[in-house]
């Protein structure tokens, strides 16, 4: 499959055969888009993250979260890293 081109997809019963046919589906796809006069979409990039995050939340849950990350000995960061890493 193809992200940035609706629907365009295809199969093999190996890999390579896989390739080879995704690449010709791919081919096919931007053609028939071409003659139809439809929007042929650039491909994305993939989008790098930074690992920095923000996020305002109520003030009560900043409360709550400082006050449990102190009880158990760590920042705030840290305490909000780890219910996080416990969630995902």
């Amino acid at each position: 499959m193809i992200k940035d081109l609706l629907g365009c997809m295809s199969q093999g019963e190996t890999l390579s055969e896989a390739m080879e046919n995704i690449q010709e589906a791919r081919q096919l796809w931007i053609e028939t888009a071409y003659e139809c006069g439809h929007e042929i979409p650039l491909p994305t990039t993939e989008v790098e993250y930074s690992g920095s995050l923000f996020l305002q939340i109520p003030k009560s849950l900043h409360r709550n979260l400082a006050d449990r990350a102190e009880r158990e000995g760590m920042s705030i960061e840290q305490y909000i890293l780890a219910v996080l890493s416990k969630a995902a």
